[in-house]
C-alpha cells in the first residue's frame, strides 16, 4: 500500500473516530453515569469500538490494503489524543474556578470586577448555588476515595495512596501543597 494511502486511512480513521466520541455526548448514551470524566471515558470505549469494527471489516473486506497493526496504532492515536484533550479541556472546564471566574468576566467583558466581587460571585454561585461541594464529594464516593460515615465522610485507603501519589507529583514538581 502507497504510504499516501495509508497516511489518509489514519487521518480519516481518526478524525471520524473523534467525530464519534463527540457526538456520542449528544446521545441518552451512560446519562446514567452522572460523573463526567468517568462518562467520557465509558463513551471514548465505545467510539474505539466502532471505529475498530469498521476497520476490521476493511480490512477483511480489502486484504493487504492496511494491516491489523495498523488498526491497532489507530485506535491507539484515537484513544491517546482523545483521552488527552477530553480530560484537559472539557474536564477541567467543567471543573475548574479559573473557568468559572473567566466566564464570569467574559460575561461582563466592559466591567473592571474586583478580587472582593469575584470572592462574593464564586462563594454565592460556585460553591452555593451550583453545588459544586457536593458534585466532588459525589465524584470521590463514586471513585471510592471517600466513604459515607454517620455524619460525615472519611478518606479510604485507595484515598490516602491516591494523596501519597499526588504528595510525591508535588514535591517532584513543586506544587505548593
Amino acid at each position: 500500500m502507497k504510504r499516501s494511502n495509508l497516511l489518509l486511512l489514519y487521518v480519516v480513521s481518526f478524525f471520524i473516530g473523534t467525530a464519534i466520541f463527540v457526538d456520542l455526548f449528544h446521545s441518552v448514551l451512560f446519562r446514567g453515569i452522572d460523573v463526567f470524566f468517568y462518562r467520557g471515558i465509558a463513551l471514548l470505549f465505545v467510539a474505539c469500538v466502532i471505529v475498530g469494527i469498521a476497520l476490521i471489516i476493511a480490512w477483511k473486506r480489502f486484504p493487504g490494503f492496511f494491516s491489523l497493526k495498523d488498526i491497532y496504532i489507530i485506535i491507539l492515536t484515537l484513544v491517546s489524543v482523545n483521552l488527552l484533550f477530553f480530560t484537559h479541556v472539557p474536564v477541567t472546564a467543567e471543573r475548574s474556578m479559573s473557568i468559572f471566574l473567566l466566564d464570569y468576566m467574559n460575561k461582563n467583558p466592559e466591567k473592571i470586577i474586583s478580587k472582593e466581587e469575584l470572592t462574593r460571585v464564586f462563594l454565592e454561585q460556585y460553591v452555593v448555588a451550583d453545588d459544586n461541594i457536593q458534585k466532588r464529594i459525589h465524584e470521590q464516593l463514586v471513585s471510592g476515595d471517600i466513604t459515607l460515615k454517620e455524619n460525615g465522610y472519611q478518606l479510604t485507603n485507595q484515598g490516602k495512596l491516591l494523596m501519597k501519589m499526588y504528595g510525591v507529583v508535588a514535591s517532584v514538581f513543586g506544587i505548593k501543597k
